[in-house]
């Protein structure tokens, strides 16, 4: 008669529980805060009501050129919604035809220099910097900040576009086209928190410089 071999099962009782992921220490919610308000609460850019937040945004000079399969927002068509300009070869040659040199892609360098300098930007400025990206592309800027509500968005371009060109310059050797922007760019208000907190993370995402932890 054979012999009834051992169970190398484990009890039930027995068996060990699967290992716990550890856990941040919870918050308590402050009074009044919605549920779901509260538990997205780290994760949310609030606004700031006395101040205007601003979404800016400019381009390196020739990167991307109206008509082009590059997407570009005709600035007549900014202001009633801000639709793409279509495809378009004979315009996208048109313009190449008048510009003065070769477009102009910053390096993984100059990305790094912009997005750490326009934190000294905003303080000359006198507004409060929210974040700041040179694009993964090399090709655009884009900087997300409050401002007094007297100054408009297009001002403040305007300075950005002026002080890093000085910074620029001293850092590194001009194009040779003689700038290093496009001559527009968009302004737009952020007029509700739903924009903003889908701009921020946008703008981070393109980040060459990592974000510090809060």
């Amino acid at each position: 008669q054979k012999r009834a071999r051992p169970s190398l099962l484990v009890p039930k009782r027995a068996r060990p529980s699967p290992a716990v992921p550890p856990t941040h220490p919870a918050r308590e919610p402050r009074a009044g805060t919605p549920r779901l308000a509260w538990r997205y609460d780290s994760r949310m850019q609030p606004r700031s009501p006395n101040f205007t937040t601003w979404h800016i945004t400019w381009g390196t000079y020739g990167a991307r050129l109206h008509g082009s399969n590059r997407r570009t927002v005709d600035r007549r068509a900014a202001a009633i919604g801000d639709s793409f300009v279509e495809r378009n070869e004979q315009r996208e040659q048109a313009t190449k035809t008048i510009m003065r040199g070769n477009a102009v892609y910053l390096t993984d360098e100059q990305r790094r220099f912009i997005e750490s300098t326009a934190v000294q930007l905003c303080d000359r400025g006198g507004w409060k910097l929210r974040t700041c990206a040179a694009g993964v592309e090399g090709d655009h800027i884009h900087v997300l900040l409050d401002a007094d509500p007297a100054v408009h968005g297009e001002k403040i371009r305007r300075l950005l576009k002026r002080w890093l060109t000085q910074a620029m310059d001293e850092r590194f050797d001009r194009p040779k086209n003689g700038t290093w922007w496009a001559v527009q760019g968009s302004n737009r208000v952020v007029d509700s928190d739903a924009y903003l907190n889908r701009v921020f993370p946008y703008i981070e995402r393109q980040k060459s410089t990592p974000s510090s932890p809060t």
